[in-house]
Protein backbone atom coordinates (compact mmCIF):
# COMPACT_ATOMS: atom_id res chain seq x y z
CA UNK A 1 0.00 0.00 0.00
CA UNK A 2 1.78 3.42 -1.35
CA UNK A 3 1.18 6.47 0.60
CA UNK A 4 -1.64 7.82 -1.40
CA UNK A 5 -3.36 4.83 -0.84
CA UNK A 6 -3.16 4.95 3.01
CA UNK A 7 -4.02 8.61 2.98
CA UNK A 8 -7.12 8.06 0.46
CA UNK A 9 -8.13 4.91 3.17
CA UNK A 10 -7.80 7.54 5.61
CA UNK A 11 -9.95 9.56 4.06
CA UNK A 12 -12.53 7.25 3.22
CA UNK A 13 -13.15 4.95 6.72
CA UNK A 14 -10.95 6.71 9.60
CA UNK A 15 -11.74 11.03 8.39
CA UNK A 16 -15.38 10.41 7.41
CA UNK A 17 -16.56 8.39 10.66
CA UNK A 18 -18.06 11.21 12.41
CA UNK A 19 -17.13 10.47 15.61
CA UNK A 20 -15.42 12.08 17.88
CA UNK A 21 -12.58 9.38 18.10
CA UNK A 22 -12.56 9.22 14.48
CA UNK A 23 -12.17 12.98 14.04
CA UNK A 24 -9.53 12.80 16.70
CA UNK A 25 -7.58 9.90 15.61
CA UNK A 26 -7.24 11.30 11.73
CA UNK A 27 -4.57 13.67 12.27
CA UNK A 28 -2.72 11.10 14.32
CA UNK A 29 -3.10 8.87 11.55
CA UNK A 30 -1.78 11.64 8.91
CA UNK A 31 1.19 12.67 10.21
CA UNK A 32 2.61 8.99 10.86
CA UNK A 33 1.37 8.32 6.94
CA UNK A 34 3.79 10.95 6.14
CA UNK A 35 6.51 10.37 7.83
CA UNK A 36 6.86 6.65 6.18
CA UNK A 37 9.15 5.69 3.51
CA UNK A 38 7.30 4.56 0.88
CA UNK A 39 9.00 2.15 -0.80
CA UNK A 40 9.68 1.84 -5.17
CA UNK A 41 10.21 -1.68 -5.87
CA UNK A 42 11.90 -1.75 -8.65
CA UNK A 43 12.27 -4.62 -11.16
CA UNK A 44 14.50 -5.83 -13.54
CA UNK A 45 15.63 -8.40 -16.19
CA UNK A 46 15.88 -11.80 -14.80
CA UNK A 47 19.73 -12.91 -16.64
CA UNK A 48 23.23 -12.94 -15.09
CA UNK A 49 24.49 -9.94 -17.12
CA UNK A 50 26.19 -6.93 -15.07
CA UNK A 51 23.45 -4.49 -16.87
CA UNK A 52 19.99 -4.72 -16.21
CA UNK A 53 17.21 -3.21 -17.85
CA UNK A 54 14.67 -2.46 -15.24
CA UNK A 55 11.24 -3.58 -16.26
CA UNK A 56 8.56 -1.43 -14.11
CA UNK A 57 6.00 -0.13 -16.58
CA UNK A 58 7.42 3.63 -17.64
CA UNK A 59 4.69 5.48 -15.97
CA UNK A 60 5.25 3.78 -12.67
CA UNK A 61 8.81 5.21 -13.59
CA UNK A 62 7.48 8.33 -13.87
CA UNK A 63 5.22 8.78 -11.15
CA UNK A 64 7.72 7.53 -9.33
CA UNK A 65 10.13 10.21 -10.13
CA UNK A 66 7.65 12.73 -9.47
CA UNK A 67 7.20 11.91 -6.08
CA UNK A 68 11.02 11.93 -5.23
CA UNK A 69 10.84 15.50 -7.03
CA UNK A 70 7.58 16.24 -4.28
CA UNK A 71 8.92 14.39 -1.34
CA UNK A 72 12.60 12.98 -1.74
CA UNK A 73 13.31 12.34 2.37
CA UNK A 74 10.46 9.77 2.70
CA UNK A 75 11.15 7.85 -1.33
CA UNK A 76 13.17 4.65 -1.45
CA UNK A 77 13.86 2.66 -4.77
CA UNK A 78 14.74 -1.11 -3.84
CA UNK A 79 15.97 -3.93 -6.30
CA UNK A 80 16.27 -7.61 -5.59
CA UNK A 81 18.73 -9.41 -7.42
CA UNK A 82 20.38 -13.03 -7.17
CA UNK A 83 19.49 -13.32 -3.24
CA UNK A 84 19.60 -9.69 -2.37
CA UNK A 85 17.69 -6.68 -1.39
CA UNK A 86 19.76 -3.66 -2.44
CA UNK A 87 18.29 0.15 -0.86
CA UNK A 88 19.28 3.18 -2.59
CA UNK A 89 18.97 5.68 0.03
CA UNK A 90 21.31 8.27 -1.51
CA UNK A 91 19.79 9.60 -4.27
CA UNK A 92 20.77 12.11 -6.98
CA UNK A 93 17.53 13.92 -8.19
CA UNK A 94 16.54 16.51 -10.90
CA UNK A 95 13.09 16.24 -13.02
CA UNK A 96 13.38 14.00 -15.40
CA UNK A 97 16.10 11.14 -13.58
CA UNK A 98 17.32 9.53 -10.73
CA UNK A 99 20.64 8.37 -10.23
CA UNK A 100 22.18 6.32 -7.18
CA UNK A 101 25.34 4.18 -6.32
CA UNK A 102 25.51 1.44 -3.57
CA UNK A 103 28.50 -0.19 -2.66
CA UNK A 104 28.83 -3.89 -1.69
CA UNK A 105 31.55 -6.29 -0.56
CA UNK A 106 33.24 -7.31 -4.36
CA UNK A 107 31.69 -4.44 -6.19
CA UNK A 108 29.03 -1.40 -6.42
CA UNK A 109 25.56 -1.07 -8.35
CA UNK A 110 24.90 1.76 -9.91
CA UNK A 111 20.63 2.66 -10.64
CA UNK A 112 19.29 5.09 -13.00
CA UNK A 113 15.45 5.67 -13.46
CA UNK A 114 14.94 8.05 -16.43
CA UNK A 115 11.51 9.37 -17.83
CA UNK A 116 13.34 8.57 -21.17
CA UNK A 117 11.46 5.36 -22.03
CA UNK A 118 14.38 2.45 -21.97
CA UNK A 119 17.16 4.28 -20.01
CA UNK A 120 16.37 2.98 -16.93
CA UNK A 121 18.82 0.26 -15.85
CA UNK A 122 21.16 -1.11 -13.24
CA UNK A 123 24.36 -1.67 -13.77
CA UNK A 124 26.78 -3.58 -11.53
CA UNK A 125 30.55 -3.28 -11.51
CA UNK A 126 33.29 -5.35 -9.84
CA UNK A 127 36.21 -4.26 -7.74
CA UNK A 128 39.25 -4.47 -9.75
Amino acid sequence: MTKKDKKEYLEQLVANQGSQAGISIAPLLSAIIADCEDVFTVTVEDNQEDTKNVTNPQAEIDAFIDAVNADPLHNIPKVYISGVVISFAQLEINEDEINSTVEMAGGHYVLTLSKTPNSSLIIYTANA
